[in-house]
């Protein structure tokens, strides 16, 4: 017969058996949360690599509905927006961009804008303060209100300044005629400023600055395509995409 009490609590194991398994359990935690953050570390690469390729899908969405605005502007007023309206002086008041906003389906801001006086007076202050998403690149960092699509203003292009462009006057290929370009935050304009970039700035940024989508630049074309061009491009290729009628046939990359 036992002398063992059955209604004696279990006896306690030796503290250092108690030690070691919990030492084994520490490190099995330990070894447990390394594996999570390797694995993390793996997976991280991947899911910025698919948020660029968001962005980027994205971003040529916005600039195929800018060009499709920008037909339907046509459509209406026989010739493309101009890059920029101005006063009986010839001063700038209006960009392109609020041009389009009847044709984005922001009419109400679009009749909310004193059109006889500058983008940046009192008067449009209400209209200033408004963001448009589809101006914003969503790779794009600046301040609320700017945008990076952008035109490249000058002559013998499709935005000459204040004066508009008949579709008749493109002789090159509408497929290969640059309209909008997505630059970088440096070159970044309020959506509303009657400022776009020239062709001297667009060859600067092109040859000595960087873009937020890497290694290519998303650009939208007058018949409505939007692609990505690689910023290896040749200056005298990228040229030849802007000028309206300089009889160069470009094709594809």
């Amino acid at each position: 017969m036992t002398d063992e009490n059955p209604y004696e609590s279990a006896k306690s194991a030796p503290p250092e058996a108690a030690s070691g398994r919990a030492m084994a359990f520490v490190g099995k935690v330990a070894l447990a949360i390394v594996a999570l953050l390797l694995l993390a570390a793996l997976l991280l690469p991947a899911t910025r690599s698919a948020t660029g390729a968001a962005h980027r899908n994205h971003c040529l969405s916005q600039l195929k509905q800018l060009t499709l605005a920008m037909a339907n502007y046509e459509a209406v007023h026989g010739t493309l927006p101009p890059a920029y309206t101005v006063d009986a002086e010839g001063n700038k008041l209006h960009s392109w961009r609020t041009l389009l906003l009847p044709y984005l389906e922001m009419q109400p801001l679009y009749e909310s804008i004193d059109l006889t006086k500058p983008w940046d007076d009192p008067a449009n202050q209400h209209a200033r303060e408004a963001s448009i998403d589809v101006y914003n690149c969503p790779s794009a960092v600046h301040d609320e209100g700017m945008t990076t699509y952008v035109v490249v203003t000058g002559k013998g292009m499709a935005f000459d300044g204040p004066t508009p462009t008949k579709l008749s006057d493109v002789k090159d290929l509408e497929s290969e005629t640059l309209a909008i370009v997505d630059v970088n935050g440096k070159r970044a304009v309020h959506w509303m400023s009657p400022d776009d970039i020239t062709l001297e700035q667009l060859e600067v940024f092109w040859t000595e600055e960087h873009g937020h989508h890497p290694g290519v630049v998303q650009a939208a074309f007058i018949d409505g395509r939007a692609r990505a061009l690689s910023q290896q491009m040749p200056l005298l290729q990228l040229r030849a995409m802007l000028t309206i009628a300089g009889g160069e046939t470009i094709g594809e990359e």
